[in-house]
């Protein structure tokens, strides 16, 4: 038969737990903590806090406060604070009830009943489409916090495209106007394009008959050579890229080689 070696017991040094654990297991400096969660929990750190409900001093650790808050020090205290009631002003008709504190974050303590409520919600103001300029009605709750509103989908695609136009795109960078790329530029596109065989020289991917060419893109960009056309059109700075890769590489998200000849 197999022999089983006779436990000691221990106090677990995080939450007071009494445990029982093998001699040998103690002698090795196990034996602190009753379990992996306790032994964690005293690695880390600790912030003070104060009851909402009872106004007692505790302490929680760090990462839990950051994930969820501590509001109360037991779950009595939690229990209790839904059972406490204070008075609210009913937004609809100015009339005074009582509420639980709980009930606010889910969005309560507006409106004193039902009724309240749905005529609350019948509610509608006047607006002035940013877009187009038509007056049109909407609920109280789409104009909340200053957002603007629009008549229709149709003027919001618009304010979407030109809000998302020029300095206030997230690809702005400085202007992008059509430039003039000297004398040579077609000469030298074409020159590039032919060399590369009409193939994408990141991906290899080739462009195929009746869909658009691929791009041929400065490996330095063209504004760096301040007008300089002839040098920055040189064919050791030139490269074919498809679309796809051209947009990555325009960004900085992946880097092209200058051609050796």
């Amino acid at each position: 038969m197999r022999h089983y070696t006779s436990k000691v017991d221990r106090v677990c040094e995080q939450c007071g737990t009494q445990f029982q654990m093998i001699p040998s297991k103690v002698k090795q400096g196990h034996g602190r903590f009753c379990s992996k969660q306790c032994f964690y929990i005293s690695r880390q750190k600790r912030v003070n806090c104060i009851c909402e409900q009872c106004g007692k001093l505790f302490c929680v650790v760090e990462g839990i406060f950051k994930k969820r808050g501590a509001k109360y020090c037991s779950p009595e205290c939690a229990v209790e604070s839904t059972k406490t009631q204070i008075e609210f002003t009913c937004l609809q008709c100015g009339k005074l009830f009582k509420g639980y504190i709980s009930g606010i974050e889910r969005g309560q303590g507006k409106y004193c009943s039902k009724n309240c409520t749905a005529n609350a919600h019948r509610n509608q103001i006047d607006c002035i489409c940013p877009i187009c300029s038509k007056s049109f009605s909407v609920k109280p709750y789409r104009k909340k916090d200053g957002k603007l509103v629009y008549c229709s989908k149709k003027c919001h695609i618009v304010s979407q495209s030109i809000l998302q136009r020029g300095s206030r795109s997230h690809l702005w960078r400085g202007g992008n106007k059509k430039q003039y790329r000297g004398e040579n530029w077609n000469q030298q596109r074409k020159l590039a394009y032919a060399r590369d065989n009409g193939e994408c020289q990141h991906c290899g991917k080739k462009s195929k008959p009746g869909q658009r060419k691929h791009s041929v893109h400065h490996i330095k960009p063209f504004r760096e050579f301040k007008g300089d056309y002839i040098t920055a059109n040189q064919l050791t700075n030139l490269i074919t890229l498809c679309n796809h890769c051209h947009g990555k590489a325009e960004h900085g998200k992946i880097a092209v080689q200058p051609h050796l000849f």
